[in-house]
């Protein structure tokens, strides 16, 4: 196995082209994010079935989409019940 200049030059090439597959998407997701998108590249080389093969894998990941929640709340074990129930209904019910 030998990864000499040849398959760096078709490893940039596959990755320039998934750029290019995804450049649609990837400037929706760039204008719906905070202030900057992160598009992370990975490049993989494995050794081929025959001698002097190099199998080059290459993957793209962004997110699409951000969820942003929160729930908060004060809580406190020794608080007593809000409602209790009196003739079978609680408080407040007519």
């Amino acid at each position: 196995m030998n990864i000499g200049p040849k398959t760096i030059e078709k490893a940039t090439e596959m990755l320039g082209g998934m750029l290019r597959i995804y450049q649609e998407d990837i400037d929706k997701a760039f204008l719906r994010a905070d202030n900057a998108l992160t598009v992370a590249l990975g490049l993989k080389f494995k050794s081929g079935e025959r001698r002097g093969e190099v199998e080059i894998e290459t993957a793209i990941k962004f997110v699409t989409d951000q969820v942003k929640d929160s729930v908060a709340i004060l809580f406190n074990e020794n608080q007593g019940e809000l409602f209790t129930e009196k003739d079978g209904k609680e408080k407040g019910e007519k």
